[in-house]
């Protein structure tokens, strides 16, 4: 199962004048990685069958923070072993910097700019309980990494020059603000407006994220680079060892005739301490990216089962089957077994420094 990085956010304010206890700061470097690789069997009608051995979205990483009583300073690089995304049409070849970027958090809320995953991105990624494995694929064929059928390609995407804001919590609510730098002349910018409930040590998590782009390179993942805008209302419950998950995305794209239209359903069930079962449902309606060259686009169903045990602390294990009906005909089956190890160590120790 993919670990995510602990990402450390947040500042420094020096004060003169005061005791040497309040402006003590504290330092600490630490590196980080995510060792993901699988073997798998992949079946479709059209396309044929390969077998084959992936990594799944390895990476490993740096991250720097600086801290001062409330206040938080971070720099976050991350490199990826293989590039982290076949299937975005303006990534470079051989592109594996995945994340870099570097804000402060304070009282007031955490800023951050650079290349990093958006909000819109990350409330789907965190339902997903086979992201980066090899029994995903948004568009119902094989991939190696990402987000599973039922998910868009916007929750796959590194967006580049983001200003990304989360204020404090507040009752559980926190307003989530993106602002994409588009590389593109001529063009409005891009931004996204999200609002999310989650009451601290509550089971609940509810959200709503909208992004809206003007086609430009910041924010995609829709196939074209023409403006669309997107919304994704999703939650997640947990009782005890079982937790729920949804998700539900209305893309709008410029010139397409109806909205696409992705749901994700997800469940995960700890049944012993190291061993849980997992599993989506994905839907799809009215996808369809290439009318001329498949009128029936990739609309369709797709279940997916596995399990995830725990061999060591880090070291996960995993079985996984998916199958995908598309209206099309087009099915797939994939069968994968894989493994994932993830690590963090300080670089070197934190100290504080009082000037």
């Amino acid at each position: 199962m993919h670990v995510a990085a602990r990402v450390r956010s947040f500042a420094v304010l020096s004060l003169i004048g005061l005791p040497p206890s309040v402006l003590a700061i504290d330092y600490e470097a630490t590196a980080d990685a995510s060792l993901a690789y699988s073997g798998s069997h992949y079946e479709s009608d059209v396309m044929g069958d390969d077998s084959n051995g992936h990594s799944n979205g390895s990476w490993a990483g740096v991250s720097l923070a600086a801290t001062q009583n409330d206040y938080r300073a971070f720099l976050v690089y991350q490199y990826g072993f293989e590039r982290f995304n076949e299937s975005i049409p303006n990534a470079a070849p051989g592109d594996r910097e995945r994340e870099f970027f570097g804000g402060i958090a304070s009282p007031f809320g955490t800023l951050g700019y650079g290349r990093q995953s958006s909000f819109y991105k990350q409330s789907g990624r965190d339902l997903d309980p086979f992201f980066d494995t090899s029994v995903v694929g948004f568009n119902g064929v094989f991939a190696a990494e990402g987000a599973s059928y039922g998910l868009s390609n916007l929750t796959n995407a590194f967006n580049d020059e983001a200003v990304a804001y989360a204020s404090p919590v507040i009752e559980g609510f926190s307003l989530r603000l993106s602002y994409f730098m588009d590389q593109a002349a001529n063009t409005d910018e891009d931004y996204g407006v999200g609002l999310r409930y989650a009451p601290e040590d509550g089971p609940l998590v509810v959200g709503v994220e909208y992004l809206d782009s003007d086609g430009g390179d910041a924010v995609f993942g829709v196939g074209k680079l023409v403006p669309f805008d997107a919304v994704r209302v999703y939650g997640s419950i947990r009782w005890n060892a079982l937790a729920l998950g949804a998700s539900y995305e209305r893309v709008d794209v410029e010139n397409e005739a109806d909205p696409r239209n992705y749901t994700l359903l997800s469940a995960t069930y700890q049944i012993m301490p190291k061993l849980t079962l997992a599993g989506t449902l994905g839907y799809l309606k009215d996808v369809v990216p290439n009318a001329a060259a498949s009128p029936d686009g990739i609309d369709g169903e797709g279940l997916t089962l596995g399990a995830f045990y725990e061999l060591m602390p880090r070291l996960t294990t995993y079985i996984a089957a998916r199958g995908v009906r598309l209206d099309s005909d087009a099915d797939t089956e994939t069968y994968a077994v894989g493994v994932n190890y993830a690590f963090e160590f300080e670089l070197f120790p934190g100290f504080g420094l009082a000037r």
